[in-house]
């Protein structure tokens, strides 16, 4: 799927906002088990963004 600028640029602040949201949960702790975390938790994340969109679709139908 081709991305429109606008549509990559929405998509590029999301991601480095959420990036700069992590630095702070990786000071002084085990990187990997961190890593590991951050991954699960994006998992949850997609997951409930999903549900959301899936809701708000069903709404305007």
């Amino acid at each position: 799927m081709q991305l429109t600028q606008a549509d990559r640029q929405l998509h590029d602040r999301f991601l480095s906002a959420m990036l700069e949201a992590t630095f702070p949960l990786q000071v002084g702790l085990d990187q990997e088990m961190t890593l590991q975390a951050l991954i699960r938790a994006a998992e949850m994340l997609k997951e409930r963004f999903e549900q959301e969109l899936d809701e708000l679709r069903q709404e305007s139908d």
